[in-house]
């Protein structure tokens, strides 16, 4: 009996230890097909040029946020949304109306919708009376009517960021930058104020829908170093705030059942893959920096690029494209990856 006991008690210290290893990324225990997905790269035939944001909206028509011009010093309103279609290399620019008071305008943020339209933000400088505003807009465009249609406005001088809809596009989560590593996230519905979520977070980033609706993905810190962004009282502390790895979290959709997935990742960009139960991010894992694919079923997790990169998945998965660096960064270049299957096989498969 007594050896019983002991035995017990070991297999549950090994679960524990087990568990504390996924959730604070202690170990190196992952694949890396990264350099498989760089053997099977195809660059695409596109202008020279600045390419930065990537959305693949359909099956074969991808945006790009680009400029023509990589090697001059450029400021963001130099560039524009350029649309490619696959099978045919068509390249257009997205015409986007421009207000008469608007004096210099840029997009940004731009991603596939739940309804295979381009989501952007659109944004303004105003002036008045000596004094310089900022309007933005959430825009969609739907390539078959190819319309244009403001989604939402934003407050005067209100700085969204990163959003994410419902599948049925009733209500969304938007990110708000309040300044540099500080961040907030909305819940927006078409009808109706904006409410903070998650009050209690030191912040809040980046946050993706899952495909079925039931889930919302994010990056945040509950706090750090036990201290909200007002109670920080000096400029060590801002910068130990400010560079503090995010911590990956689920939560239901109405915001319950909040929970930790990964401690420390780091991270951006978070999407779900339309296999289901799959996410994916820009971040730190095990000491490595890339690409990742989380399963959230067997907590596996899969290094799908080497470095940080924007990047987003075809519609049916099975591909990712990715924004190539060259030229020490100055130039860079779009191309498609093919993505192996297995990696999205749960280990009962």
């Amino acid at each position: 009996m007594k050896l019983a006991h002991k035995h017990n008690w070991s297999i549950c210290l090994g679960w524990i230890v087990l568990g504390v290893c996924l959730l604070s990324a202690c170990g190196s225990g992952f694949t890396d097909i990264s350099s498989d997905m760089q053997r099977n790269i195809h660059p695409l035939d596109t202008p020279t040029g600045s390419y930065f944001g990537v959305a693949w909206i359909q099956p074969n028509l991808i945006s790009f946020i680009y400029s023509d011009q990589p090697t001059e010093p450029k400021a963001l309103w130099d560039y524009d949304i350029r649309l490619f279609q696959l099978g045919i290399d068509g390249w257009n620019r997205l015409e986007i109306p421009r207000p008469a008071e608007c004096r210099l305008p840029r997009t940004y943020m731009h991603q596939r919708l739940p309804n295979n339209s381009l989501g952007f933000i659109y944004e303004c400088f105003i002036d008045r009376e000596h004094v310089t505003d900022q309007r933005r807009t959430l825009q969609m465009w739907e390539p078959q009517s190819q319309s244009l249609q403001v989604l939402h406005q934003f407050p005067d001088n209100w700085f969204p960021s990163q959003y994410a809809f419902s599948p049925n596009m009733s209500e969304w989560i938007q990110e708000q930058t309040l300044g540099s590593g500080i961040n907030d996230l909305y819940r927006v519905k078409q009808e109706g104020p904006m409410e903070r979520i998650l009050p209690d977070f030191a912040r809040a980033s980046s946050p993706a829908w899952s495909n079925d609706g039931r889930q919302i993905a994010f990056f945040g810190n509950e706090a750090y170093p036990g201290k909200k962004p007002g109670e920080l009282r000096n400029l060590s502390e801002i910068r130990d705030f400010i560079m503090a790895p995010w911590d990956l979290y689920l939560m239901d959709a109405d915001g319950d059942n909040l929970r930790k997935v990964l401690s420390g990742v780091g991270g951006s960009t978070i999407k779900w893959l339309p296999q289901g139960d799959f996410i994916s991010f820009i971040g730190e894992y095990g000491g490595r920096v890339g690409i990742w694919v989380l399963n959230l079923k067997t907590e596996k997790m899969t290094l799908v690029w080497p470095y940080s990169a924007d990047y987003d998945w075809s519609p049916d998965g099975k591909q990712m494209i990715v924004i190539e660096k060259k030229d020490a960064g100055k130039v860079t270049h779009p191309a498609i990856v093919d993505v192996p299957q297995d990696i999205f096989k749960t280990e009962s498969q």
